[in-house]
């Protein structure tokens, strides 16, 4: 793709989940495409191998790489297949929230030589050996993760099932204790794609409920003594993207927070297409709730129960 600027091209995610459809990302793919980014979020498999077998049909001469997103999925499957091994990279994150963790630091996979070769370079502050033990062939960076960490993180991979398996037992819990509240929207045990690699438990406020009703629930554990997540900022939203521009058919949009101007009362095509309604609303409603091996059955029933105070109290207010 040589040094050219990437323009980014936001596809929605489902109404039922936290991920982008394969139909939804192969439709997005235009004349301009190079890259397509799979995220498995929240450790929900995504159909990479769909996504795989469409770019491969409209290849042809063209360039279209796909990179795996797997930072929160490692152990995940996808239709039989393990998530970051299907695409033409894949991406794995080691912060301390994940399923394993090496302190800080992640983990590139390819079996493109070309990807790796080049990785390999940008982690080594850009040297080239060919060209002498010191030798920088372009500008890269000191993403050398320690020896250390690593023996950390290779030290759980022997675990890593015993992991996965733990999290979706507290999975389980979560949802029985959570059924009867019917203000919580739980997510699916299950994936049609393959196995799920829990990296949090997220659940989402009913529709009647707004982002400011799901601070204030955050806001209520938090002074129970109860650490919850608002996971995530939608992408569109961030600051930094508000500086730049992403592509669109016919022209450039700069991307801001709910600012798209409308054209003659309707928004237009171009506009539309920032308009990522499911992702907005998610992301104004979900919570992630405490997670981690050692949680027990008693603890879980313990946020729930505050959980469910925090939403009675909510009602009281209104």
């Amino acid at each position: 793709m040589g040094s050219e600027a990437l323009r980014p091209r936001f596809v929605d995610i489902h109404s039922s989940g936290y991920n982008c459809t394969a139909e939804a990302m192969i439709a997005a793919i235009t004349q301009e495409t190079k890259l397509i980014i799979a995220v498995h979020t929240f450790g929900f498999p995504m159909d990479v191998r769909t996504i795989m077998q469409a770019v491969g049909a409209i290849r042809g001469g063209r360039q279209i790489l796909v990179i795996e997103d797997a930072c929160e999925a490692l152990g995940a499957d996808v239709h039989g297949h393990k998530a970051g091994t299907l695409a033409d990279a894949g991406l794995f994150a080691f912060y301390p929230n994940k399923q394993i963790t090496t302190g800080e630091g992640g983990l590139l996979v390819t079996v493109d030589e070309k990807i790796a070769y080049k990785a390999a370079q940008l982690r080594n502050q850009g040297r080239n050996p060919s060209l002498g033990w010191n030798s920088h062939a372009e500008v890269g960076f000191s993403y050398r993760i320690p020896d250390i960490n690593c023996a950390l993180g290779s030290s759980q991979l022997s675990r890593v099932e015993s992991i996965i398996a733990r999290r979706q037992i507290l999975a389980e819990m979560y949802d029985r204790e959570l059924a009867g509240i019917p203000q919580i929207v739980r997510p699916p045990l299950t994936s049609e794609v393959g196995r799920i690699s829990w990296f949090v438990y997220p659940v989402q406020l009913a529709a009647e409920f707004t982002r400011e009703d799901r601070d204030a629930v955050c806001d209520a554990l938090a002074h129970e003594g109860i650490a919850s997540g608002r996971y995530f900022a939608p992408l569109h939203r961030q600051p930094v993207l508000g500086k730049s521009k992403a592509s669109t058919t016919e022209g450039t949009l700069r991307l801001r927070s709910r600012q798209v101007p409308l054209h003659r009362g309707k928004h237009t095509e171009e506009h539309q297409r920032m308009l990522l309604p499911n992702t907005e609303f998610v992301a104004d409603r979900v919570i992630a709730m405490p997670f981690f091996n050692e949680l027990t059955a008693a603890e879980i029933q313990e946020v729930c129960c505050a959980l469910e105070a925090a939403l009675r109290g909510l009602r009281r207010k209104t």
